[in-house]
């Protein structure tokens, strides 16, 4: 349901956190999770006077999927940018779905919107490399999807990462 949250979104996100270069390694749902390849980069946008450094992030995303042979094999590689607006780093404003970040946009022609809840993470200090957890909730005109996937440092989630 797109306008249900989850209770365990973590309740102090650092959007710092995020900054940098990430891997999707797992994800659930297969038409959006996880494509070959795929890498996100987070990066503080450009703020307007009077606004928070750290309420807004440009998430640069790179993937590719596989070209049937019949269309002559390989990849279509697609890079494109989505702009996110993390609600965790703005408490006084209201957010009933609990929701750490949201974004909307047009992708393919479809226009989209998305909540996303950060329900797990390690910030690689000690033992646990560095991941994140990450559930969503959309719509498009399509109707309303969900998924979610893990983050990782590396291109494949190591091992000391999934007890956790």
């Amino acid at each position: 349901e797109e306008n249900k949250g989850y209770s365990t979104a973590i309740k102090n996100f650092d959007p710092k956190s995020l900054i940098g270069n990430w891997y999707k390694t797992d994800g659930l749902n297969p038409n959006y999770d996880l494509f070959d390849c795929q890498s996100n980069t987070f990066e503080f946008a450009s703020t307007a006077p009077g606004k928070e450094a750290n309420d807004e992030l440009d998430m640069g995303i790179f993937f590719r999927v596989v070209r049937p042979d019949e269309a002559g094999g390989g990849f279509w590689e697609n890079s494109l940018t989505e702009h996110m607006v993390v609600d965790a780093a703005n408490p006084e404003v209201p957010n009933p779905l609990g929701r750490t970040m949201h974004t909307e946009g047009k992708m393919y022609g479809l226009k989209f919107n998305e909540n996303w809840y950060i329900i797990g993470e390690s910030d690689g200090k000690g033992d646990i490399p560095a991941f994140k957890l990450v559930a969503y909730k959309g719509h498009t005109l399509q109707g309303n999807y969900e998924g979610s996937f893990v983050y990782a440092k590396e291109r494949i989630l190591p091992e000391a990462a999934v007890p956790a």
